[in-house]
């Protein structure tokens, strides 16, 4: 069964998906702060393990690091989580969005079988990703600041432009000498 675009299997996903960052919501609301951080953070490496899956499943370190925001968010999640770092989590708050977009329009995954690795990897990092930042404001474990939207903002237009500028650097090193620069040989 395929995960489709706006199928019924993809709208339950979604559902589920809510489901999930509800349920854990009530799961750990009433606990200890500690027991918070221990779950959340066990759960924030979701990501960092989806990142390994596809270097080794995909051989693709140039896509997967850390050039998408799900990646980037995947790497910075767990240290937002466990040290509980104002400004990290701010900017996660802005980057789950990003997880959630990549959730709802899953253009480059809607003809993956819901049944595979390759969409588990995908699908509960991505949930994950835009779970735990809500979670970690709702339990009151990162302190929300106005002021970090501005810092947000810039870390984000930083790594944005660094990120522009070594895949245009990549992109010119295939066009003048038809090679990538991590697999050899261009495929056809």
């Amino acid at each position: 069964m395929k995960w489709g675009f706006f199928s019924i299997t993809h709208i339950i996903s979604l559902i589920i998906g809510v489901g999930i960052v509800v349920g854990l919501y009530f799961i750990l609301r009433n606990k200890s702060q500690k027991t918070q951080i221990i779950t959340l953070g066990i759960l924030s490496f979701s990501g960092i393990a989806a990142i390994i899956y596809n270097l080794v499943a995909w051989g693709s370190p140039l896509e997967y690091l850390p050039l998408h925001l799900c990646s980037l968010n995947a790497l910075i999640l767990p240290i937002a989580v466990l040290t509980k770092n104002k400004i990290l989590g701010n900017v996660l708050l802005v980057w789950c969005l990003g997880a959630l977009f990549a959730i709802i329009v899953n253009s480059a995954m809607a003809e993956t079988e819901i049944f595979s690795w390759t969409f588990f990897f995908y699908y509960f990092p991505h949930v994950l990703e835009f779970g735990i930042p809500i979670l970690l404001f709702a339990f009151g474990l990162i302190e929300k600041d106005v002021k970090c939207i501005f810092t947000t903002v810039g870390i984000t237009m930083v790594i944005y432009t660094i990120i522009h500028f070594i895949i245009a650097l990549h992109f010119f090193h295939i066009v003048i000498t038809g090679f990538t620069i991590i697999g050899g040989g261009l495929q056809d």
